[in-house]
């Protein structure tokens, strides 16, 4: 089973109680979430509680009151590409 939920991202200034719409970085958890990323084992993206795997995703959503996620940023500035020649 899959999981979402989100989560204040203050530096940016999103809270889980905005109104109209709740808006934070979302984070997706479950057991198909991966223990890291390829030959970074340190990344703190990635991280367990509450007995789930979890990951940041780095996206920033809102929540519609029919429970649709909007995506409306990213919590990088610009995309890194380190290591992609």
């Amino acid at each position: 089973m899959s999981h979402i939920r989100l989560v204040d991202w203050v530096e940016g200034g999103y809270r889980v109680t905005d109104k109209p719409f709740p808006r934070g970085e979302l984070y997706m958890g479950g057991d198909n979430v991966s223990i890291g990323y390829f030959k970074r084992p340190d990344s703190k993206d990635f991280f367990d509680e509450d007995g789930k795997r979890w990951i940041k995703t780095g996206d920033i959503a809102e929540i519609h009151p029919d429970g649709a996620f909007k995506i409306i940023g990213n919590t990088n500035e610009f995309l890194n590409l380190e290591g992609i020649e």
